[in-house]
């Protein structure tokens, strides 16, 4: 309910401004994100139906708001992925699935029941997909690099040294630091 007053109040400062979207506000606020961390679980109960309703109302009209959501699942069924919420998911991502018809629950194809894992996926964005790699930490590595944040001992690598200089200079020049200014910069270099 929060989340929808706020998308309602935001719709009503870009009506105010006359902008179709946040980013063209004078001042827009922070974007704001849902995670559903299993999707099934928001079908429980006597709100079940209205929670999924509001979730794809959410998921349709949030974005111009800048509001987003990640909606996972670990039981693909079109009782937990209805064909209303995937119709407004502009982007799917899938890991190994047990059968085919779980791959065509999330992507609508096939192909994600022949990922074998570990890190294979594929990527969805309306009618194109692609299959790739996603980044696996072993335990022990993640564990060992958890015990350095808590201590305040960050390792960066190369490429993370460079995002951080790349923001530091946008910083001392007074620029807004964003993605976009922050990649441009790291292409300039």
């Amino acid at each position: 309910d929060a989340l929808d007053a706020e998308m309602q109040r935001r719709y009503r400062q870009m009506q105010a401004q006359n902008v179709r979207k946040i980013d063209d506000l004078p001042d827009p606020p922070p974007r704001l994100l849902l995670v559903v961390d299993e999707l099934a679980a928001v079908r429980y109960g006597e709100q079940g139906e209205a929670n999924l309703k509001r979730i794809a109302q959410l998921t349709a009209l949030g974005r111009a708001a800048g509001i987003h959501a990640i909606l996972a699942t670990q039981r693909p069924s079109v009782d937990v992925c209805p064909g209303a919420l995937k119709a407004n998911i502009p982007v799917r991502f899938a890991l190994a699935m047990a059968t085919m018809q779980d791959s065509r629950v999330i992507l609508d194809r096939n192909g994600a029941e022949e990922l074998t894992p570990p890190g294979q996926a594929i990527l969805a964005r309306g009618i194109h997909a692609q299959r790739v790699m996603t980044p696996e930490l072993p335990d022990a590595e993640r564990d060992r690099r958890l015990a350095r944040l808590r201590e305040g001992q960050v390792e960066l690598n190369a490429a993370e040294r460079q995002v951080l200089d790349a923001v530091r200079a946008l910083r001392q020049l007074g620029e807004p630091v964003s993605t976009r200014a922050v990649w441009d910069r790291l292409r300039g270099q």
